[in-house]
């Protein structure tokens, strides 16, 4: 089983480190691709449209998210985890997720996404836990319920 743990920090804090000790229960080393946002990708969508109306290789972006978007598609279960800031996840793994909106239920979904399992692993303390889940839970929802 291959796992993608994407992460919406560059530090290996408490959401890392959950999320790489669910990654190991499930495989071995050699078999996570961890990929860390920003350092691994640092583009934000310009909201052109292109993807949606065209082609997603015509993303200003296509060749630094092509490779992250091919690790997801081999992978069987894709892992993101991310600190919370200000009652959502990071403004990395949005910034990331943006350019997968074409991809969205309402939009073109694609096929493989369907297969995957996913999980999203997001640290928050005290108040605002509620309205945290209930942003990043949609966010997932839109992509097939990964």
């Amino acid at each position: 089983m291959k796992v993608a743990l994407i992460n919406g920090q560059n530090h290996k804090g408490s959401s890392y480190n959950t999320g790489k000790i669910l990654a190991l229960k499930l495989t071995s080393e050699e078999d996570i691709f961890e990929i860390f946002l920003p350092k691994d990708f640092d583009k934000y969508c310009m909201g052109c449209n292109s993807c949606f109306m065209k082609s997603e290789r015509l993303c200003p972006h296509y060749e630094l998210i092509h490779p992250i978007d091919e690790i997801m598609k081999k992978c069987d279960v894709l892992i993101f985890t991310t600190p919370t800031y200000v009652f959502h996840m990071s403004g990395q793994l949005k910034g990331f997720l943006d350019h997968f909106g074409y991809r969205w239920i309402v939009h073109r979904p694609e096929a493989i996404m369907f297969k995957k399992t996913g999980c999203l692993y997001f640290n928050r303390c005290g108040n605002g836990n509620k309205e945290s889940r209930k942003g990043n839970k949609r966010q997932f929802i839109l992509l097939g319920n990964i």
